[in-house]
C-alpha cells in the first residue's frame, strides 16, 4: 500500500505500508525517514530539530549523499557538503508490490536537472520495503569523461543508548580517524562510542552488526558496490555546535553508513553504472 501527501512545508511524503513492514520516504533527497518491520520499533532515527523543509537536508533517517561525500574538493566553489542529491526533488518512476509481500518504489534523479558539469550522471534509488530494508543507488555516466564518484547511504540508526551498544564487523580494520586530524589507526575489537567518533573504514566490504546491549535488538547492515565504512557519532560539542541536531541527541543515535569515500573512490567511464546496495534486517 502506498500513500502520498504533501507536509505544512510541501514536501512529498510516500508511505508505504505491507504485512511485512512499513516506511516513510520523502521525495526530496529519495530521502527514507523511517523504516521498521512488522510489530517492531522503528529501526531509524530522526532529530527533532530537523529542518523539513525544501533546499535544506533532514538531519537522520538515510540521507542519499550523491555524488560527493563529505565536502567538494574544490572547496572554492561552496558546493553543499555531501552532495546534490540529498536536497534534488527526485521522481517517482516505479511503485509495485514483489512477489513476497514486499513493496517497491524506484526514484530517479536525471543529470538535465543537475547543473552542467553533472548533468551527464543519471541516478536512480531502488527502495524494498520487507522483512528488511533494502536501498540500491545506482549511477550511471552517460557523458565523454571519467567522473570520480563517492557517495554514502548515510544511516542514522535509533538505539537506546550510544554508551551501550556496540558495532560488530570492523575488528582489525585500519581506519582513518577524522576526529585526530585524519591519522590512520587501527580497529581493536568491537567499535564502541565514549567520544566523538567521525570514522572511515577502509578496505572492508563486510557487513556489520548494530548491538544495543539495552533492548538487545540487533540490526544487520550488509552491503555491496563498497569497500569502505563510516562510523559516526558528534557526542557533545558537535550536538550543541549544530542548529538541526539537539542538545542531547547524540544518546539516542548512531551512524553506520554504506559508502564510497576515502579512497574508495569510483571512477566511472562513459556508459558505466555502479549500484551501491545495503540492506538493514532486524534480527
Amino acid at each position: 500500500m502506498f500513500n502520498d501527501w504533501q507536509t505544512a512545508s510541501a514536501m512529498q511524503l510516500i508511505e508505504v505500508k505491507n504485512s511485512l513492514g512499513e516506511a516513510m520516504i520523502s521525495t526530496m533527497g529519495a530521502h527514507v525517514l523511517s523504516y521498521k518491520k512488522a510489530n517492531s520499533e522503528d529501526i531509524l532515527w530522526v532529530s527533532d530539530k530537523s529542518y523539513m523543509e525544501f533546499g535544506k537536508p533532514i538531519r537522520g533517517g538515510v540521507p542519499v549523499c550523491w555524488p560527493w561525500f563529505g565536502p567538494h574538493p574544490d572547496k572554492e566553489r561552496k558546493l553543499p557538503s555531501h552532495g546534490l542529491g540529498r536536497i534534488a526533488v527526485w521522481d517517482v518512476i516505479e511503485k509495485s508490490e514483489c512477489a513476497d509481500g514486499s513493496s517497491k518504489i524506484v526514484l530517479s534523479l536525471p543529470g538535465k536537472r543537475l547543473p552542467d558539469e553533472f548533468s551527464a550522471l543519471d541516478a536512480e534509488l531502488e527502495i524494498i520495503v520487507g522483512s528488511s530494508l533494502k536501498m540500491n543507488l545506482k549511477t550511471t555516466n552517460n557523458g565523454e569523461k571519467d567522473f570520480n564518484l563517492t557517495q554514502a547511504l548515510h544511516t542514522y540508526f535509533n538505539v537506546t543508548d550510544c554508551e551501550k551498544l556496540h558495532v560488530e564487523g570492523l575488528g582489525n580494520t585500519a581506519y582513518i580517524d577524522k576526529v585526530d586530524n585524519g591519522a590512520e589507526k587501527m580497529q581493536s575489537g568491537d567499535v564502541r562510542i565514549d567520544q566523538e567518533v567521525d570514522r572511515i573504514y577502509m578496505d572492508t566490504t563486510a557487513a556489520c552488526t548494530l548491538v544495543d546491549e539495552v533492548s538487545n535488538r540487533k540490526v544487520e547492515i550488509s552491503k555491496s558496490g563498497s569497500n569502505s565504512t563510516v562510523v559516526w557519532n558528534p557526542w557533545v560539542k558537535k550536538s550543541i555546535a549544530m542548529p538541526d541536531f539537539g542538545d542531547e541527541e547524540y544518546h539516542t543515535m548512531i551512524c553506520v553508513e554504506t559508502v564510497n569515500a576515502g579512497k574508495d573512490v569510483i571512477v566511472l567511464k562513459k556508459g558505466e553504472s555502479h549500484t551501491l546496495a545495503m540492506e538493514i534486517t532486524e534480527k
